[in-house]
């Protein structure tokens, strides 16, 4: 619920928020006059990446005692709130025209480990999940031209350039059993989902002071189409040892295509400005929401591997990467400085 409230929050502000405009002296867009500069933005944004394309399913038969364990399914997301980096640094001229380097970076690892009871041998063989890990890794590159544009009678700034990224979910799973007849169960499902490319991207944001000094309202829409590699890989595997015998299997399969990624970005909050006359210098630093959508053709995947020893005891196990899919909800907090 809370991710939602942050996400609804973000839309609405800020398409209010573009109808305002960006002071060229904020970024360092020049186009009202002043002397060319250089800028840099450092930020520091806290965001969670939903994403709910990956599953893994694991079933035990014992036909000996006429038990069958359903498929006990399982699925583990990296989306708890993180600190990721972006800098941005930049110049432009006394024309208004500029150019303006971004980079962007999130790097997330989760497991769990079996937390329940022991697995023991039981009348009815039980599944219990004892290893969990997914990870997640997004990053993005721009090299941008910019401009200081006059729009409802406010300044905004524009950018339109080049932009190189990726994005990769991956997510495994280890489960073990034991049954009172003596067999004993190790199954492991693996999948990831992946893209690389490079392609376009244009931005447009803006700044609208309030009445209370040094203090505005910023907000900003960012748009991007990329070309490359989309992929997805899923592999299983089954151990199955019982007294009248053992049985191992394994397998794999993977979804690939050349295909685009969309991303759409809206970023709005609170900003607090400061001048700093002798050396002709602005500073600047913002609170605010951030929210991004990352998208692309599913290129899916799923793998099952089966064992089974003297017609009595089975084991399957399957994992599916499915759909590349991301939500990135968060809280931004960055400095700015323009000379």
């Amino acid at each position: 619920m809370k991710k939602l409230i942050f996400f609804t929050l973000s839309l609405l502000i800020a398409s209010w928020q573009l109808q305002a405009g960006e002071p060229c002296d904020i970024t360092g867009c020049d186009g009202c006059g002043r002397s060319s500069a250089w800028y840099m933005n450092t930020e520091g944004i806290f965001f969670s990446a939903i994403n709910d394309g990956a599953s893994q399913s694991f079933q035990l038969q014992d036909v000996n005692q006429n038990i069958a364990l359903t498929p006990a399914a399982s699925s583990f997301d990296a989306d708890e709130f993180t600190l990721t980096p972006r800098i941005t640094l930049g110049r432009t001229g006394a024309c208004g025209w500029g150019v303006q380097a971004r980079y962007w970076q999130m790097n997330v690892d989760a497991g769990q480990g079996y937390a329940g009871p022991f697995v023991t041998p039981a009348s009815t063989p039980s599944i219990s999940v004892i290893n969990g890990n997914a990870g997640l890794e997004a990053y993005t590159v721009d090299l941008e031209a910019t401009r200081c544009l006059c729009l409802f009678g406010q300044d905004f700034l524009g950018t339109f350039g080049v932009r190189h990224g990726a994005i990769e979910h991956s997510n495994s799973q280890a489960a073990f059993a034991v049954s009172s007849g003596g067999d004993n169960y190790l199954l492991s499902a693996f999948n990831e989902r992946s893209f690389h490319g490079t392609g376009i991207t244009y931005s447009l944001s803006g700044v609208r002071p309030l009445r209370c000094r040094n203090f505005s309202l910023y907000g900003g829409t960012r748009f991007s189409h990329l070309f490359g590699d989309n992929e997805s890989t899923a592999s299983t595997s089954v151990f199955l040892g019982s007294p009248a015998g053992t049985a191992y299997a394994t397998n794999s399969a993977i979804g690939s295509d050349n295909d685009g990624l969309f991303i759409a970005e809206t970023t709005a909050g609170l900003q607090w400005a400061h001048g700093i006359r002798r050396c002709n210098a602005l500073c600047f630093a913002r609170i605010g929401f951030e929210y991004q959508y990352w998208n692309a053709d599913d290129a899916n995947a799923t793998a099952s591997s089966f064992a089974a020893v003297g017609g009595s005891s089975l084991a399957a196990a399957t994992a599916t990467a499915g759909e590349l899919e991301t939500h990135f909800v968060g809280l931004g907090l960055s400095t700015g400085f323009s000379w």
